[in-house]
Order: C-alpha cells, then sequence, then structure tokens
C-alpha cells in the first residue's frame, strides 16, 4: 500500500507543474503548443543564471548587471557550447550521477523518487546549451 502512494505522488509531482504551466499558457494567453514549448526551455535556460545572480548577490551585496554582446559577426556552435560550459557540466554531471545510481542500486520507493528527480533536474541544466545552440543557428539563418 505504502509503494502504491509514494508511486501515485511521484506521478502527480513529476506530471502536474508541466501541466498546470501548459494550462496557464494555453488558456490565458492562447500560446500555442510550440511556444509553451519554448518558454519552458527558456525558462530553464535562465534557471541557474538566476539562482547563481541571487547567491552572488545575498553574499557580496553587489548586484551588478553585465551587458553580453549579442550580435558578434563570427558565431560558433563550439563557442556557443562553450559559454554554457558551467551548464553542460552540472548537467553532465547530474546525469552520471542518476544514471550510476539507476545501474548500482536498484533500490523502490524513495530512493528511486530522489533519482529520478535528480535525472529531471538534469535535463534542465540542458536547456541552456539548447538555446545557445539555437540562438547562433537562428542568428545563421537571418
Amino acid at each position: 500500500m505504502g509503494m502504491f502512494v509514494l508511486g501515485c505522488f511521484r506521478n502527480f509531482i513529476l506530471f502536474a507543474a508541466p501541466l498546470l504551466t501548459f494550462l496557464l499558457y494555453r488558456v490565458t494567453v492562447r500560446a500555442k503548443f510550440t511556444e509553451i514549448l519554448a518558454q519552458a526551455i527558456a525558462a530553464g535556460a535562465l534557471s541557474h543564471v538566476i539562482g547563481i545572480a541571487s547567491i552572488r548577490t545575498a553574499i557580496t551585496g553587489n548586484a551588478q548587471w553585465e551587458r553580453t554582446n549579442k550580435f558578434k559577426s563570427k558565431q560558433s556552435y563550439l563557442q556557443a557550447l562553450i559559454s554554457t560550459k558551467e551548464e553542460l557540466i552540472i548537467g553532465m554531471l547530474l546525469l552520471v550521477f542518476a544514471i550510476v545510481s539507476l545501474a548500482i542500486f536498484p533500490y523502490r520507493g524513495l530512493a528511486m523518487m530522489l533519482t529520478i528527480g535528480i535525472l529531471y533536474f538534469s535535463l534542465s541544466y540542458f536547456s541552456a546549451p539548447l538555446m545557445a545552440i539555437i540562438g547562433v543557428w537562428s542568428f545563421k539563418h537571418e
């Protein structure tokens, strides 16, 4: 009975937030599915930057804003990936940890839920490199 409740709770948590976000944008803004998907990817790409900026500001008390040049004359896919190396490294470490955890510790219940949560969280870190690649692609196809 306990495993059934944990499974139901896990499924509810895993699907409730994306479903509510989808319904919010679909009903109130009347956005298309592709626009909602693009919003989710962009929000994931910004989440790490916002978190690091918040921590840095809380520690130093300095909320300095640095403007980056978005209109470089030559852009490459490699440079786009290098600019998001922090997110790539964190995402890869979390992904490897989750996969190794699933392979070594095939437990059910709470440990499995936490491992799936880490796996889901690691995928959000790949949003920033994806947005960087999309940016270079769209710049080259203008």
